[in-house]
């Protein structure tokens, strides 16, 4: 059947604010391409799929269905379809303005959950689509297809995130293009060529992609909300898990896996053996790419962040920026995305940017805003935002355990004396204890108070977060005793059923932690007879230690 009339059906009501056909063009895609948006896939899986084609391929081919043997087929046929009606642009386009337009739809009526899984719904079609897209479509034709993000902003009424989402492997096919061999680009900034022949030009450390981005979208992000530069903005909404971190484990694990199925193979000259020969080839031949990628990177941020935060008037400014623009709406778009903030931000503290403080980021992050963060999140915004949490927590936990750990870490061998850092001089690893245990305290009391509020989402969000990080919190056993005394309460009185079904789920892991968990002198050093008490001013934070 030829899908263009359906299409174009569910591109008209689209225009119209009607998207009950989204649901249809879901099973098209999965369907004629295989792509499923439903996929459960595993943290070590999501981290996979920041590698390269091949790797990403054998990941998802698990979970291909046996009857889309056909796919490429007719995912070719589907693509043929929108490239010649015109629909291709159109219809993301179309969806990206469908998934913010849904929450105003009788907000007033309609209750916060449903409006919640409706927006959800949109943005799996939304995600799986552009999927499509980037999949099938040669990278220069989807390139030469996709409107600036500043267009997009501006002409379509896209929120940055999604004009982002967008347009970000465009523009990465851009960059690649022209990027040179060291991995930076000298600009002439002016000039006629008469005047540049007697003087020599200015250097910036910006590719000209981004450079015309940041004149493009000076206008639409007025200063009032990014009070400096916005050079680090647009470097951090560019840039993509890939570009910022290689899953070595992944590939090694894949490699090892194949050999080991050569090995058992009886004959070593069958054809099933060449096929896995070749498959472990790509796989060795594509990480060498990656690393050399992710490389040349590394060379341009390091050649960058001198100059991401010069026009910022105070550090204070540089953080709450980088909070409210880039990490908190970025986190909760994706798994990838919020695993990419939170590599993202590790590889920042080794860059140590001037101004930037990373233990001014993370006290931001588990700030006086947490419990906020958690219940205005929909279900899988709280989804990716527990998944970032984990990533972020893992860290903290391993410098927590170890000493010689934190200090080669967090003081990047004796480098960053703004990372973790206390008037010029590196934080003690007893202090950072303290500082992690103060975090711990403000999440227990965004936990609490929603947990006991009545609010479906309130508590919905809570459990779906505490599934993801009850590997490290709760950890003092004060604290997991009110967590899970909490959770029981929810599970004996709450009348809704797929709460109480999740509240039963995550009591049992609570319970199987709390052998972990430990007194408050066993996760921090305690002085006896006094309160502790010590402000650490970070140049742009005040991190108050209890």
């Amino acid at each position: 059947m030829d899908p263009a009339p359906v299409l174009e059906y569910i591109a008209r009501q689209l225009k119209q604010n009607t998207w009950s056909g989204l649901g249809v063009l879901q099973e098209i895609i999965q369907s004629m391409t295989g792509i499923d948006p439903d996929m459960n896939l595993t943290d070590s899986q999501h981290r996979g799929l920041a590698g390269g084609p091949y790797i990403r391929s054998l990941i998802l081919g698990q979970f291909r269905d046996s009857k889309a043997e056909d796919s490429p087929r007719t995912m070719k046929a589907l693509t043929d379809t929108l490239m010649r009606s015109g629909l291709a642009i159109q219809l993301l386009i179309l969806i990206a303005q469908a998934r913010q337009n849904c929450l105003y739809q009788s907000p007033e009526t309609t209750p916060l959950k449903v409006l919640g899984n409706l927006f959800d719904q949109i943005h799996v079609v939304f995600g799986q689509y552009s999927e499509l897209l980037q999949i099938a479509l040669p990278a220069e034709k989807y390139e030469g297809m996709v409107p600036s993000v500043g267009r997009l902003c501006r002409d379509f009424g896209l929120k940055p995130d999604i004009a982002w989402w967008i347009a970000r492997s465009a523009i990465n096919t851009k960059i690649q293009r022209i990027q040179s061999p060291d991995g930076r680009e000298d600009v002439d900034m002016g000039g006629t060529q008469d005047e540049s022949a007697a003087i020599a030009p200015e250097k910036t450390p910006w590719n000209p992609v981004l450079k015309n981005i940041m004149d493009e979208l000076r206008p639409v992000l007025p200063v009032s909300e990014w009070p400096g530069s916005l050079a680090f903005y647009v470097t951090f909404w560019h840039l993509s898990l890939y570009d910022v971190y290689v899953p070595m484990a992944t590939y090694k694990n894949a490699i090892a896996s194949l050999q080991d199925e050569i090995a058992a193979l009886p004959d070593k000259r069958s054809p099933r053996s060449y096929e896995l020969l070749g498959s472990t080839t790509k796989l060795s031949e594509e990480v060498k790419t990656h690393i050399c990628h992710n490389g040349l990177v590394k060379k341009r941020l390091q050649l960058e962040k001198d100059h991401w935060f010069n026009e910022f008037p105070d550090p204070r400014e540089v953080t709450n920026a980088i909070v409210q623009y880039c990490l908190m709406p970025r986190i909760v778009l994706s798994p990838n995305d919020a695993i990419f903030c939170s590599k993202l931000i590790k590889e920042l503290h080794k860059l140590v940017p001037p101004k930037f403080h990373t233990v001014g980021i993370f006290d931001a992050i588990f700030g006086k805003h947490m419990g906020k963060t958690i219940f205005t999140c929909t279900q899988q915004e709280a989804e990716n935002l527990g998944k970032f949490l984990k990533e972020v927590l893992s860290d903290l936990h391993a410098w927590h355990a170890d000493k010689a750990h934190y200090e080669r870490e967090a003081h990047n061998n004796g480098k960053n004396l703004n990372g973790f850092a206390f008037r010029g001089a590196p934080m003690d690893w007893e202090d950072f204890r303290k500082l992690l245990y103060k975090w711990h305290k403000t999440i227990h009391s965004a936990i609490k108070n929603c947990l006991c509020s009545k609010e479906y989402m309130h508590i919905r969000n809570t459990v779906i977060v505490l599934k993801h990080i009850y590997n490290f919190f709760p950890s003092v056993d004060w604290i997991g005793r009110t967590v899970l005394e909490k959770v029981e309460e929810l599970g004996k009185h709450e009348k809704r059923e797929d709460l109480k079904i999740a509240s039963a789920t995550l009591l049992g892991l609570l319970k199987h932690r709390e052998k972990d968990w430990v007194l408050v002198a066993a996760f921090q050093k305690v002085i006896v007879g006094f309160l502790f008490l010590k402000n650490y001013v970070l140049g742009s934070n005040h991190v108050i230690i209890n």
